[in-house]
């Protein structure tokens, strides 16, 4: 027990350790860009390109709902009946609502 405690001792009068000791401390704990500042900010990245990914599907999603309408009468005319009541001449539309 006595040489493990003369060589911790002898170990921490070192100069170079003690400097080696203290940078990694600073850099580790009290620097701006800390262990734990790196994470949490990791953490974030990681979210915003999971959001990013979402959305860009999305967008994706828009593109070919439009593509669609622009080119394909039959839908265009189903959803403009659907939504918005458009109905041709000599036409009558009953629209059927529930009871909640």
């Amino acid at each position: 027990m006595k040489s493990m405690s003369r060589m911790l001792l002898r170990l921490f009068q070192n100069f170079y350790f003690l400097c080696a000791l203290l940078f990694c401390i600073w850099v580790f704990f009290i620097d701006s860009n800390d262990l734990f500042t790196q994470w949490r900010l990791m953490r974030t990245l990681r979210a915003l390109r999971h959001e990013k990914a979402q959305y860009e599907q999305h967008i994706q999603d828009l593109h070919t709902r439009h593509h669609r309408l622009m080119y394909d009468s039959a839908l265009l005319e189903r959803i403009a009946r659907e939504r918005y009541g458009v109905q041709k001449d000599n036409e009558e539309v009953y629209v059927i609502k529930e009871k909640p």
